[in-house]
């Protein structure tokens, strides 16, 4: 597969497997943006990596169709999507509450098909 000049959209980028990823296609020579929630988190991995950043949670139906606003106006448009972003709460079931539930719940599973 060609990479280089292909516009990638990777959410969670800003660390762990999607910032990982980030730096692989980057290094390849894709057009490369990354989401985040933490703007400090976010703008460092940017930086460090040389991607286009932009701020948005993945479980926040408004903040994925700023984001396609976003990477269309940066590239024009997208060809590859890397529906990265997640997080976990290890607790044992009994000790998590449901706020806490939903929240990884609208991240992890939902947060893919907003």
């Amino acid at each position: 597969m060609k990479l280089s000049g292909s516009a990638v959209l990777i959410t969670g980028g800003s660390g762990g497997i999607g910032r990982a990823i980030a730096k692989a296609l980057s290094e390849a020579g894709a057009r490369v943006a990354i989401t985040g929630r933490d703007q400090k988190k976010l703008e460092e991995a940017a930086a460090s990596l040389g991607v286009f950043p932009i701020q948005a949670d993945a479980s926040v139906e408004a903040d994925v169709e700023r984001t396609f606003r976003e990477v269309l106006a940066k590239f024009g448009d997208l060809d590859v999507l890397v529906n990265n972003a997640g997080f976990g709460t290890f607790k044992d079931l009994v000790d998590m509450d449901t706020a806490g539930f939903e929240r990884v719940f609208a991240t992890n599973v939902t947060g893919i098909i907003v």
